[in-house]
Formats: C-alpha cells, sequence, structure tokens
C-alpha cells in the first residue's frame, strides 16, 4: 500500500497516513474534514472522497464520492479497537452487510457512482482506562477517541459509578460535566484546553 496525501482543512502535519490505497481501492485510517482521489493502474483519476463530520466531538462521519462515470472499488473504514457494538455503516441510506469488527477495517466494494453518500456512525462509549496495570485506582476518563482532563483549580476523587455519570453538556461541545456531592467538574479534551490546570488521570475511590 502507497500513502495518499489528503487535503486538509486548518490542519497541518499527519496528513499522509489519512488514506492509504492499493491496486483495490482506498483505506480510510483517519476521520477528519478531508478529500483523496483515487487512481486507478493507469494514473487516470477514478473517485474523488469526500469527508465531513462532527467526529470526534459528535459521532456522525460522512463521505460522499464523486466519480465521472461508475467505477468499482473496495472502500475499507477503519473501526477503532474502541468501537462498540451499536457502531454501524450505511450506503446510500441503506445498512451495509460489511463486518463491523473493532480493530479491523470495514470493507465495501461495489460499483460507486456521482454523488453515492456513505454514513459512518460510531458507538462512543464512555470507559475509564488505568495508567497501568499497577494502578487500576488512577484512571482516565475516555470517549471514543478523546481523553477527558479534568479542570479548575480543586481536583477530589471519585468513584467508579460518579465518573460514569460524566456527560456531554450539549451534542457537539467540548465540555464534558460530571456533578457530585463535591460540586460539579468540568471535563475538557487537550485541543480544548487553554491555560485553566487540568488533570487526566483520576483518583477512583
Amino acid at each position: 500500500m502507497v500513502c495518499r496525501r489528503a487535503r486538509n482543512r486548518g490542519r497541518r502535519g499527519g496528513r499522509c497516513n489519512a488514506y492509504l490505497r492499493d491496486n483495490l481501492g482506498l483505506y480510510v485510517n483517519l476521520y477528519t474534514p478531508s478529500r483523496v482521489v483515487w487512481r486507478q493502474a493507469d494514473g487516470a483519476v477514478a473517485l474523488t472522497l469526500t469527508q465531513q463530520g462532527s467526529y470526534p466531538l459528535g459521532d456522525a462521519i460522512a463521505m460522499t464520492v464523486a466519480a465521472k462515470r461508475p467505477v468499482t472499488m473496495a472502500l475499507r473504514l477503519r473501526i477503532p479497537a474502541w468501537a462498540g457494538s451499536a457502531t454501524r455503516i450505511v450506503v446510500n441510506g441503506q445498512p451495509v452487510a460489511a463486518a463491523v469488527t473493532p480493530g479491523r477495517f470495514a470493507t465495501i466494494t461495489r460499483q460507486w457512482r456521482q454523488g453515492d453518500r456513505v454514513d459512518l456512525t460510531m458507538d462512543m462509549k464512555l470507559r475509564p482506562e488505568a495508567v497501568d496495570p499497577q494502578h487500576l485506582d488512577r484512571v482516565a476518563m475516555m470517549r471514543g477517541p478523546l481523553a477527558l482532563f479534568a479542570t479548575g483549580d480543586r481536583f477530589v476523587p471519585y468513584t467508579r459509578e460518579q465518573l460514569m455519570t460524566l456527560r456531554q453538556r450539549t451534542a457537539g461541545a467540548a465540555e464534558w460535566v460530571l456533578d457530585a456531592q463535591t460540586g460539579a467538574q468540568i471535563f475538557k479534551p487537550y485541543f480544548a484546553i487553554r491555560t485553566e490546570p487540568t488533570r487526566l488521570y483520576q483518583f477512583m475511590i
């Protein structure tokens, strides 16, 4: 496989591994607003795939196809190891039979036409991940690919049950709120942090 460059909006670096290709089709390795061209063996442009969506703050990823003429190609979508059982793929409004297995690529081989649309919905359940096997009481709260940092000037230990009540403030927001007896604690992903103190690993009691 060779790496294909994508045009990423508002991002620098890390572009090369967003898409990979072989003679049979494309691998979508990263989910970010971007565009990639797949060429046939003779170098002719066969298909352009444009990617948009709310991911990773939301669960929706949409891809649209531009093709001057129908082309048969394998589109392989990376399903992250953390993806839940409700992760699903829809093409032109219809569920596809491709196997959706966490940690593997889901393959859709078909004849693609102008305007075809692929919708991937990620099941991103909240989960605690321990810093290591020796410290199971120190956990980072994860949602999908996002590590959520506690922010503010006060950090207290929580029970597992309290940590699992962490909820996104509103759909698509970069803030999660934990309401406990000790008061509300705001959690944010790394890219939403400014100058406030943070703590990634929470002490679990």
